[in-house]
């Protein structure tokens, strides 16, 4: 199964802003899939307000997309495994560490799961200075 993860910045609270403020557009992430039998997307996130599970069409799977592209950076991972449990503190990496099946208990940052999914041969396939540079070309 083919997960879309995304990383992006977002207004964190308490202690987290000490573990993400030194990479910036690295500070949240989520993970988005899209089906074509449907065309639809669903987008699976954990945030400090609970679970956000939503299953998108027409303008807002647009928007969504757009939000992505603009967001931060993204990459597209092929999931072979079945993800296992294995007990961990609960938020937004650790959901997309068992979405991904990462059993490293060492990856604590978003950053550090960029790193990792990288590393399995994540493809690239929005970086936040792409529009940037699209628009100064």
């Amino acid at each position: 199964m083919k997960w879309i993860i995304c990383f992006c910045e977002s207004k964190n609270i308490g202690l987290w802003k000490l573990f993400t403020k030194y990479r910036y557009g690295f500070s949240h992430v989520y993970a988005v899939r899209y089906e074509p039998e449907l065309d639809l997307w669903q987008k699976v996130e954990i945030t400090t307000n609970g679970f956000d599970f939503k299953t998108l069409k027409g303008e807002k799977a647009t928007e969504l997309v757009l939000n992505m592209h603009l967001g931060g950076e993204c990459i597209e991972i092929e999931v072979k495994d079945k993800p296992i449990y294995i007990p961990r503190l609960f938020y937004c990496v650790s959901f997309i560490k068992h979405l991904c099946n990462v059993r490293k208990f060492w990856i604590w940052t978003p950053y550090q799961l960029y790193c990792e999914l990288r590393r399995l041969n994540g493809k690239v396939i929005f970086e936040a200075n792409d529009l940037l540079e699209q628009s100064n070309g």
